[in-house]
């Protein structure tokens, strides 16, 4: 399984990580919809598990795609808005960009209210920006996102 790899690359216990393709917090989910049985996703709770400090801004999870090593930042919105989501989907990439500096790196973004006018436009442009060619920003607004590209 592929999250051998990442135990080893950010040296946290077992309690981390797991095969599920779903998440759930705070009344929102993001799920991961596959068909094809060779897909394989290892999930990776980062808030209060990988980065355990309160301290630090993070996301709540990631998800790595073992085929391509594509990871995918979750954020579960509560209280906070889109610009603190999208600034800990940031703040995690950054937090391990010497660690996964060639993979495609998604954001998601799962229950945030999104502003009429160009606000969830402007992060995905800024997301594009700062991390080029490796991925994409999707902002949600409804409590349950379901992944299924992978069909």
């Amino acid at each position: 399984m592929c999250c051998d790899k990442y135990k080893a690359l950010f040296d946290k216990g077992d309690e981390c990580y797991d095969s599920n393709t779903s998440a759930t917090e705070k009344g929102k989910t993001y799920r991961i919809e596959i068909k094809d049985k060779s897909e394989r996703f290892c999930r990776i709770k980062i808030d209060g598990c990988v980065i355990p400090e309160e301290s630090k801004k993070k996301c709540d999870y990631l998800f790595v795609r073992c085929k391509t090593e594509d990871l995918y930042f979750i954020e579960l919105k509560g209280k906070h808005g889109l610009d603190e989501a999208y600034n800990q989907i940031e703040q995690t990439i950054l937090y391990f960009a010497s660690k996964i500096q060639n993979n495609n790196k998604f954001g998601r973004i799962v229950g945030a209210t999104v502003p009429s006018g160009t606000k969830g436009q402007n992060l995905s442009k800024k997301y594009k920006n700062k991390f080029r060619k490796h991925g994409q920003l999707i902002i949600h607004s409804g409590s349950i996102f379901t992944e299924n590209k992978f069909l």
